[in-house]
């Protein structure tokens, strides 16, 4: 897993996406410069830090407004992972979310094939990730297999 200050302090999603970031930029050995603009990084990604903004949500409910943590938004939104991407190696090229359900991550790697086609960048780091591993994503998903089911 991902470490540093920007990972410690964010969802796992993002923590998959700086690990899976790490890899690809050892693996192909691109030339990063800092503050590079020639370089995009484009996300999929569903539906983010859910678990998390769960966890906000029982704090605002049991306890209050004031419970809330002020870090929350930057934390949970789909864009965290590119955002954080970006921060980590300073890319300041093109940096995009797509969060299009389960087809988040096919459509990243194709908005990014066009902005390679069109020249807006020279690489790009491109892919998806997502963790939703929480009590109503599982509840969603398992009341939704059961209207389907046929009678």
């Amino acid at each position: 897993m991902a470490r540093g200050k920007l990972a410690d302090g964010s969802e796992r999603f993002t923590q998959f996406a700086l690990a899976a970031a790490t890899l690809a930029l050892q693996d192909s050995r691109y030339p990063l410069k800092p503050d590079a603009r020639d370089l995009a990084v484009i996300m999929g990604c569903g539906m983010g830090g859910l678990p998390y903004f769960e966890q906000q949500a029982d704090n605002f409910s049991r306890k209050g407004p004031g419970f809330v943590r002020p870090g929350s938004v930057p934390r949970i939104m789909p864009s965290a992972a590119a955002a954080c991407i970006s921060a980590q190696w300073k890319v300041r090229g093109p940096n995009l979310t797509l969060s299009t359900a389960c087809s988040s991550s096919n459509h990243a790697i194709g908005v990014a094939m066009d902005l390679l086609r069109t020249g807006r960048c020279r690489a790009a780091l491109c892919g998806g990730s997502e963790s939703l591993l929480s009590p109503i994503t599982f509840s969603a998903f398992d009341n939704r297999s059961r209207d389907v089911q046929p009678e």
